[in-house]
């Protein structure tokens, strides 16, 4: 069940999406993202990176649904614990050399976690 509290998404980590069904239910409208397994990838450049076409962090405002992402946060976290509170994109890792960052999102009830890519100029 989603839970939606002062405008934060409550993400229930016992409760799972499976990327094939949610993508055969629930087509995705947004083609700047795309599955891999259970987890929903885009690439986005810096902006340094003047010669990709993909786009800048501050342009990735939808889900794969198109809808607006909104703060998260895990639904059981407590004071001081990792993800208590407003979430937004988190690094997936503490190395500053790995540009991954993840969130989640709902659907249907059930959590579908997102990452955002940086690529590095080729």
């Amino acid at each position: 069940m989603m839970l939606i509290k002062d405008g934060v998404l409550n993400i229930d980590l016992l409760a799972p999406g499976e990327g094939l069904q949610i993508q055969s239910d629930y087509e995705p409208k947004n083609k700047q993202w795309f599955r891999l397994g259970s987890e929903w990838i885009t690439h986005v450049r810096t902006e340094k990176n003047k010669t990709s076409n993909l786009p800048l962090l501050v342009d990735i405002k939808t889900d794969p649904w198109e809808r607006s992402l909104i703060p998260w946060t895990y639904a059981y976290a407590q004071p001081g614990e990792d993800c208590y509170g407003a979430q937004n994109w988190k690094p997936e890792t503490n190395d500053p050399d790995v540009l991954k960052f993840y969130r989640y999102v709902t659907v249907n009830g059930k959590y579908v976690k997102l990452k955002l890519i940086f690529k590095k100029n080729d």
